[in-house]
């Protein structure tokens, strides 16, 4: 898989793949919002969420960013979400 994006991010450019991002966040934005106002639709929720790894991916690959980088400031902020949850 990871051969397969970076082909595309050759291909394509850093540039359009941000839009591309850009526009597949939106699109999960309106999934969701769509769940919230009762009209969920699963598989689009899902089909959403996976265009929105792929380009995540994209951009984790263009920038350098590895994936324990990401997992190393989600432990942070879990903890502090937990801290937070605790202290009220």
């Amino acid at each position: 898989m990871d051969k397969i994006l970076s082909k595309a991010l050759v291909k394509y450019g850093i540039q359009l793949q941000s839009i591309v991002a850009i526009e597949e966040l939106a699109e999960l934005q309106k999934e969701i919002a769509k769940a919230v106002r009762g009209q969920l639709d699963k598989a689009h929720l899902i089909e959403e969420l996976a265009d929105v790894k792929i380009v995540t991916e994209q951009i984790k690959m263009y920038y350098s960013v590895s994936d324990s980088d990401v997992d190393k400031v989600v432990h942070q902020k879990v903890n502090r979400l937990k801290d937070r949850m605790e202290n009220e």
